[in-house]
């Protein structure tokens, strides 16, 4: 399935793709929801009894599967399976004998304890053993070969990488690679980092707890006063901007003035040129009249000269005997 799937993907055929989701489909109705693992096989004793019986290059296959199903399908259902299918036999049935600090050790409350809990006088490193099966009288899980084979321990790890890995980006899913992405292991983690937390908080001495706690209590006065210093600020801010209105506006006004001050001298300029034009026409008529004045008096002037002077004599007007009377 994992084969068909990566081809399906670098090549893009879709017919590759769909024998991959066969397979798939026909892996999950081997799927137990009860137990929470793949039946494997009947059981040699009680065959009516499905059997789970896992070596680790069984529990490395699947994984792989798991992989190409998340990243080569995109099965977002398959992040769950792989979180359940990881929880039950890595986990519950102790195909991994003591787990590091990254996968929770002793702090996450799960079967796996961390090495030096395993017990011993050196405890136990944290690597797979080589088989384990579900006893169906019991109904519970055991060890059924403790040894630690190196060539199916290596293989697993290495798928387990594969599939908490991608273009060199380490997986997002807590708490470390090849772990699943599920609320289960969420919350195994928030409960690591609690564990985690309160053996700092337990370091920590009283004295320095104090300190912190007055550090804090000023801390929270500063962000007080700086959040009334931001409040003025604020206000400050918005007479600011009601100012800038105000500004825009009176420059509107005012530029409406102006616009009516030029509006006006323009009128007030072709006023002036028609009185100044009537002006110059009422002083042409003047000095027509007073032309036309002096003509005439000229004309009179003339006329006088012209005239014969009237005699008188004894008090008595004489007239030219040839001039009628």
């Amino acid at each position: 399935m994992r084969a068909l799937a990566v081809a399906a993907r670098l090549l893009g055929d879709e017919a590759l793709r769909r024998a991959a989701l066969q397979l798939w489909a026909a892996l999950q109705t081997r799927w137990d929801e009860r137990v929470g693992a793949y039946r494997t096989a009947p059981d040699e004793e009680n065959a009516n009894e499905p059997a789970y019986d896992y070596d680790v290059r069984t529990v490395g296959d699947l994984v792989g599967a798991f992989g190409a199903a998340i990243h080569d399908l995109g099965l977002v259902e398959a992040r769950v399976r792989y979180a359940q299918f990881f929880e039950t036999i890595v986990k519950r049935a102790r195909l991994m004998v003591a787990e590091g600090e990254e996968a929770g050790g002793s702090a996450d409350g799960d079967p796996v304890p961390a090495p030096q809990d395993v017990g011993g006088p050196y405890g136990k490193a944290p690597v797979f053993v080589a088989r384990i099966k579900r006893d169906p009288v019991l109904g519970d899980w055991i060890i059924a070969n403790s040894r630690f084979t190196t060539a199916g321990a290596m293989y697993l790890a290495f798928r387990m990488l594969g599939l908490g890995e991608r273009a060199g980006w380490p997986y997002l899913g807590p708490p470390r690679h090849g772990l699943p992405t599920s609320p289960t292991a969420q919350l195994v983690h928030l409960r690591q980092q609690l564990q985690e937390l309160r053996t700092q908080a337990e370091r920590v001495p009283p004295e320095r707890v104090e300190a912190l706690r007055e550090l804090f209590i000023a801390l929270e006065a500063r962000v007080q006063q700086l959040d009334e210093r931001t409040g003025r600020l604020r206000a400050l801010t918005e007479g600011l901007a009601q100012a800038s209105q105000e500004r825009a506006a009176l420059r509107e006004r005012v530029r409406a003035l102006d616009e009516a001050l030029q509006r006006a001298w323009r009128e007030h300029e072709r006023f002036g040129w028609v009185v100044g034009l009537i002006g110059l026409g009422l002083v042409g008529v003047a000095l027509g009249a007073l032309g036309f004045a002096l003509s005439l008096q000229r004309r009179l002037n003339a006329l006088a000269c012209q005239a014969p002077p009237n005699h008188v004599e004894g008090g008595v007007q004489q007239h030219d005997p040839e001039e009628p009377s």
